[in-house]
């Protein structure tokens, strides 16, 4: 990410990181330089004009990670397989058990709001 003719400052300097780091990740993913390079500075440009002036917290990620991994566990579940997912996952049985409860109950009730819409 280029920042010519941009006067250096703390705010400026992060708008500028995140951008790098959205175009990296499009890169990454197989989008092209340019139209990466585009996307990724309209997104800044979109979240400043959102959030400009704010400051928060920017979260380690780590209970989505497991809110992930939880759904891989889900998905991977055949009802005979607790113990092979606990040694894949590194999880005692217990924990897969609790997590296909947790799963199979948000799975149910999204299915059950999908019938009365």
């Amino acid at each position: 990410m280029s920042n010519k003719g941009l006067k250096k400052s703390p705010g400026i300097d992060t708008l500028l990181e995140v951008g790098r780091i959205l175009h990296e990740g499009l890169v990454e993913n197989g989008i092209d330089n340019t139209i990466a390079h585009n996307a990724a500075m309209k997104a800044v440009e979109h979240f400043r004009s959102h959030h400009g002036g704010t400051e928060f917290y920017v979260p380690k990620g780590q209970s989505l990670i497991i809110e992930k991994r939880d759904w891989e566990i889900w998905e991977k579940f055949n009802g005979h397989n607790i113990d092979e997912l606990a040694k894949e996952y590194n999880l005692c049985s217990r924990q897969i058990r609790t997590i296909i409860a947790k799963c199979r109950e948000q799975y149910d009730a999204e299915r059950n709001l999908d019938l009365f819409a």
